[in-house]
């Protein structure tokens, strides 16, 4: 009797706080987004005062972006090197399409076996892992800050300069950091793209260890792990590399 008596007298109280439906229809108002274009905002009267809404790219779209980047390390290292070579060659897609299109009128011998096709093919391997880390360190950012950006005015250029850049800068230096080290130690690139010329710390080490000269593969091991740990040593103290893991608050 007791309990059924206090919530005989409370339960009053409780409807008096629940919100009417007029109320509750001031309380929330619906916008068709289907006209605003991705990344546009646009400006609604909302109970007399501006509200700024804006269509963002979805979350389901990014994630599949990252699946490109990754779907090619599905594949084994020394497969993805050697399907560059039809593609590089003198009679490759790309001299075939440039032909085709009129910008050369003779194919271009300077990209297979040479230092440009090392540089290519590094591009190749090692660009998902500079977008991962830029990725996690853009997904440590809060979304209102770019909003707070739109609603201030801010050029899309300023944006990338002023906010985009500096928050990235952890990520961009630590992939820039891996992908200069692991340049460094992979022997398959220079091997098949570069031709018989083409030399990197990477090679010099195997060399050396077919040609059982242990002393040099492990000294150029040694400096290889010296220039890594240094160059995360400067790039902490520059831009504090925990931060790509620490959500901004």
């Amino acid at each position: 009797m007791g309990l059924a008596a206090v919530i005989g007298v409370a339960w009053p109280l409780v409807e008096t706080m629940q919100p009417s439906a007029d109320v509750l229809a001031l309380s929330s108002t619906e916008v068709d987004l289907s006209p605003i274009e991705v990344g546009q905002s646009i400006t609604v009267k909302w109970r007399g005062k501006p509200v700024f809404v804006r269509r963002r790219i979805p979350q389901v779209a990014q994630h599949r972006v990252i699946l490109l980047f990754i779907l090619p390390f599905m594949v084994s290292e020394i497969i993805r090197i050697f399907a560059l070579r039809p593609v590089l060659q003198r009679t490759g897609l790309v001299n075939s399409v440039l032909l085709e299109l009129g910008v050369i009128t003779e194919p271009i011998t300077v990209i297979l076996y040479t230092p440009l096709g090392v540089i290519i093919g590094e591009v190749l391997s090692f660009l998902p892992f500079i977008v991962f880390a830029g990725f996690l360190a853009m997904e440590a950012v809060p979304k209102f800050v770019f909003e707070i950006c739109d609603d201030l005015g801010a050029l899309p250029h300023r944006v990338f300069i002023d906010v985009i850049l500096p928050l990235a800068a952890p990520g961009i230096f630590a992939g820039a950091v891996f992908i200069f080290v692991n340049g460094l130690g992979v022997a398959l690139l220079p091997n098949i793209l570069g031709g018989p010329g083409a030399v990197n710390a990477g090679l010099i080490a195997t060399q050396a260890i077919t040609a059982l000269d242990f002393p040099l593969a492990m000294a150029v091991s040694a400096i290889m792990m010296t220039t890594l740990l240094g160059l995360l040593y400067i790039g902490h103290r520059l831009f504090d590399l925990t931060r790509i893991l620490t959500p901004i608050n």
